[in-house]
């Protein structure tokens, strides 16, 4: 394995350790002693794996990014609508943006491990009570059976060894996708706000470099979050 050193940092910076040594171990079966076959075939398998991280990269910045902004929309739209309370509107805010968070880790995770994967499944089975319960507040009922489903699912995970781990480390992974994304916009928002208060805030919005830093922190935290994702998941299973 010493002679394929490149190989094996390649596969291992993409798959888990076990993983990427039984993979290394059939590509090398397979060239057997043709080098120049080994090398085009790691070539085709490292492109593999690289277009699988890009494509759920693609989809959680579009699907689950875009879902972020429209779930605190909708949200607020609803809450001005059935006139939601000062503690209504805080909680149902956060749930909704919790949402957004759970998208953009399950966009990702559903193409880069599948959907029999358990942090997947997880990932999903959370949005839909999660988001009754932060949107359809003011329908009768619907609160207190997300809750209780809540309840039942959290339960579940937590008695059931091999999905205990995984709902620990969503948990981690919500709280980390939370902390990156008030950072990136306070980091972005302030120093250019501050640069520009001279200006109305309408405008501020309108500039191009504030535009370009929004882009920049939002592909920044996407990337990030996708990254964590991988390196948390790589820990729960190994």
């Amino acid at each position: 394995m010493r002679k394929h050193i490149v190989a094996s940092w390649l596969l291992h910076g993409l798959l888990p350790r076990s993983h990427a040594e039984s993979l290394l171990g059939d590509l090398l079966e397979l060239a057997g002693d043709d080098q120049a076959r080994f090398r085009r075939v790691l070539l085709e398998t490292v492109w593999s794996l690289l277009t699988r991280d890009i494509t759920g990269l693609l989809l959680a910045t579009t699907v689950g990014g875009g879902s972020v902004i429209g779930l605190q929309s909708a949200f607020f739209t609803l809450a001005t609508l059935h006139s939601a309370n000062p503690s209504q509107r805080a909680w149902g805010s956060t749930l909704a943006f919790l949402v957004g968070c759970l998208l953009v880790m399950a966009c990702f995770s559903v193409v880069r491990y599948g959907v029999r994967d358990r942090m997947t499944w997880l990932a999903f089975a959370y949005i839909a009570p999660l988001a009754a319960a932060g949107l359809l507040w003011w329908i009768p009922g619907v609160q207190t059976m997300a809750e209780a489903l809540l309840v039942v699912l959290s339960l579940g995970s937590l008695l059931w060894p091999r999905s205990r781990s995984s709902l620990l480390a969503l948990v981690l992974l919500v709280m980390l996708q939370s902390g990156l994304w008030f950072s990136a916009v306070g980091l972005s928002l302030k120093p250019l706000a501050t640069f520009w208060r001279h200006l109305p805030t309408d405008a501020i919005a309108m500039k191009p470099l504030v535009l370009t830093a929004f882009a920049i922190s939002y592909a920044a935290l996407m990337l990030l979050t996708c990254v964590l994702y991988a390196k948390v998941r790589r820990w729960v299973c190994a």
